[in-house]
């Protein structure tokens, strides 16, 4: 296998999207399909700000791309690890080619001086089983939940807003389409670098900071994909403190479904029931704004009970489970 790092806007990344969407209904085959416009543009962008490496894997003469794989290496938090997506051509599989995609990105974490390679798999799915075979440690499960909007009880939702809104005496709703409003981006800062003590299990992945900079480089991403970003946020009264935050994205090309975001509130301001108020919120507004959008998907780790009741409150039911798996690169 010929393996070589290409810039994402390569012409060769259009075939590369080719062998990941046939991948993609073999390993994930429940899951939102993802469009091209969408995966060039997370290979520009990367995830949460952090760089994003494109390798591709070739036939030996260069006639047929059999795989490739991207690599994040963290700019801004956990220096000490690489997060790998390998993929193979379902028609290329059993001939070696993901081991040796995966002995190619050990080396690049290994000489980039990290220590620990990550990856994440669905349940029962070839990936996660390449994974137990490459001896990786299964280090924390991930609930990946659907809403069915065809299926919300309306009036159910409406009386769920109304609980929370008298359990959050005190608090506002806010919201906004598109990037963070300039006088309130000093305080969603705050409120995405709260979520890092979401339980992450075994897996050592430490909690991202934020600053104002790093929001609006991340914003780029929105402009390049035409993604649209809805968010709502709970506003303390008294201080004019943002105190929580939802986000929920749908693409431009968005096959029916819409992506949540981060969630979170303030450890402080944690108690008034303020998750449920804001993705409470956001249902009947996702309905007017976004008619076409008949899927809601969103994945917690397995272990935070609080925002998975959250989510079964409000209708979500679990499509599947997703490990993260980490493995020492040596």
């Amino acid at each position: 296998m010929l393996i070589e790092r290409v810039d994402p806007r390569a012409d060769d990344v259009r075939q590369f999207f080719d062998v990941y969407a046939a991948a993609q209904k073999v390993d994930d085959p429940h899951g939102p399909p993802t469009s091209y416009t969408d995966f060039r543009g997370r290979l520009i962008w990367g995830d949460t700000g952090d760089p994003m490496q494109t390798w591709l894997g070739w036939s030996d003469d260069r006639s047929r791309l059999l795989g490739g794989y991207t690599l994040m290496l963290p700019k801004y938090d956990n220096p000490h690890l690489g997060w790998v997506e390998p993929v193979v051509h379902p028609e290329e599989r059993r001939r070696g080619h993901g081991r040796t995609l995966a002995d190619h990105a050990r080396a690049q974490v290994r000489e980039s001086g990290r220590r620990l390679l990550a990856a994440g798999a669905v349940e029962g799915s070839p990936g996660l089983a390449f994974c137990d075979a490459l001896g990786a440690e299964r280090a924390s499960i991930e609930h990946r939940n659907v809403l069915d909007l065809a299926d919300v009880d309306e009036a159910h939702i409406a009386g769920l807003l109304a609980e929370a809104r008298e359990a959050a005496g005190g608090y506002s709703v806010l919201s906004w389409i598109g990037e963070v409003p300039k006088e309130h981006l000093d305080g969603v800062a705050p409120l995405l670098t709260a979520i890092s003590d979401a339980p992450v299990d075994q897996l050592e992945w430490q909690g991202e900071a934020w600053s104002p900079e790093r929001v609006r480089a991340v914003e780029k991403s929105l402009t390049d994909t035409r993604a649209r970003r809805y968010t709502i946020v709970a506003r303390h009264d008294a201080s004019g403190v943002l105190a929580g935050l939802t986000q929920l994205y749908v693409s431009e090309e968005h096959y029916g479904w819409a992506g949540q975001g981060h969630t979170a509130v303030l450890p402080e301001h944690r108690g008034h029931r303020l998750g449920l108020l804001m993705k409470a919120a956001m249902l009947p507004w996702l309905r007017e704004q976004e008619p076409d959008v008949r899927r809601v998907v969103t994945t917690n780790a397995e272990s935070n009970s609080y925002m998975l009741r959250v989510n079964h409150l409000l209708g979500y039911r679990l499509l599947d489970r997703w490990f993260s798996c980490q493995l020492e690169v040596g």
